[in-house]
């Protein structure tokens, strides 16, 4: 049993009714980051989760940015393709393995990752301005743990 904001005690959400708040989640929060900060900086919501992922964590190859991100592989091509032809991204070659192709961001995408954050950081505050430190890291564990068995399975 756990405690309501109301201080009433309830059981634990069945696994179906908790994956359906999931769901909802999911659209309520992709539906801010789209309007306030892909489209604001005229991308689409896979652009910004593309160059987010390489601002982040540096050249990566197509499928690696699939997986990562959980982006059709087609729709990770299509935004790389956009994300080129716009000057944001570029091979990088990778000296290790020839056959990897790798892409990074360009200095151009490198600044549209920075113009972004701003943005970013303000839904994301919106988003969880009632939610507390302590139940923060409880859903990341959460969050984590429902990944990683995803993961484990794929």
């Amino acid at each position: 049993m756990s405690m309501s904001n109301d201080g009433k005690s309830q059981s634990a959400p069945s696994p179906e009714a908790l994956m359906t708040e999931l769901l909802k989640l999911a659209t309520l929060v992709n539906r801010p980051m789209r309007i306030e900060v892909a489209e604001a900086h005229d991308q689409t919501l896979d652009e910004l989760k593309i160059i987010s992922c390489l601002g982040g964590r540096g050249p990566m190859a197509g499928h690696e940015l699939a997986e990562v991100m959980v982006i059709a592989p087609m729709n990770v091509s299509r935004a790389l393709v956009q994300l080129k032809a716009r000057g944001w991204v570029e091979p990088a070659p990778d000296a290790r393995d020839r056959r990897r192709k790798p892409v990074r961001l360009t200095e151009a995408g490198r600044q549209a990752f920075l113009d972004t954050r701003p943005r970013f950081s303000d839904v994301a505050t919106g988003l969880l301005q009632d939610v507390s430190e302590r139940e923060r890291a409880i859903f990341l564990k959460a969050i984590r743990a429902i990944n990683a068995r995803i993961e484990a399975q794929d």
